[in-house]
């Protein structure tokens, strides 16, 4: 099998990859304001990667949704094998939202309604209908500025780690400042 040919992922290095996106991207939405598209969908998806290294458990099961959980529980419990055929994880905001209660992580307001926003936002672009549509960006800077207080908590609550994964919890922790200084300095660009 030639490794060059495929594509390896899981949820760790998902969010260290997406969060390597939201610098590439930060470094050029100045020049290039399309760039904040790509910048929303990757900490989206830092977001949610991270959200499911923190609540999966060591069964890997705590992201599921409810009833996919429930069912492969009963499966193994009752020992028929009768697993679901489908392991999906719970949608965006219901995931945040057990995140939150799972480490009584009570942001401010603001930060959570940030979150929702990148979350709308992405979903906007990914299920892109057929018409124009504008979005301004000088809120943008604050709203990953908050997104990024949710990264750091959560690279903070990610459990113990193996050997080979404190490279990763470094990686995340780099990116994070890269990510923020970038955030503070387009703020300040709009600001001028």
């Amino acid at each position: 099998m030639d490794a060059s040919r495929h594509i390896r992922t899981d949820e760790r290095f998902e969010a260290l990859k997406s969060l390597e996106m939201v610098v590439e991207s930060l470094r050029s939405v100045v020049v290039d304001p399309y760039r904040w598209k790509w910048a929303i969908l990757a900490m989206q998806n830092a977001v949610q990667a991270l959200i499911v290294v923190t609540i999966s458990g060591t069964a890997g099961l705590g992201a599921l949704r409810p009833d996919i959980e429930k069912k492969w529980l009963e499966a193994y419990e009752s020992g028929t094998g009768d697993f679901p055929e489908e392991m999906k994880i719970d949608c965006f905001p219901e995931l945040y939202d057990r995140m939150k209660k799972k480490f009584s992580y009570t942001p401010d307001p603001t930060v959570d309604d940030s979150v929702k926003k990148v979350n709308l936002l992405r979903n906007k672009f990914v299920h892109f209908p057929p018409h124009s549509w504008s979005i301004g960006t000088g809120g943008l800077p604050r709203i990953f500025k908050d997104c990024l207080g949710v990264v750091v908590f959560l690279i903070a609550h990610m459990g113990e780690v193996t050997a080979s994964e404190v490279g990763l919890i470094d990686g995340l922790t780099n990116l994070h400042g890269e990510a923020v200084k970038l955030a503070d300095e387009i703020n300040s660009t709009y600001n001028l």
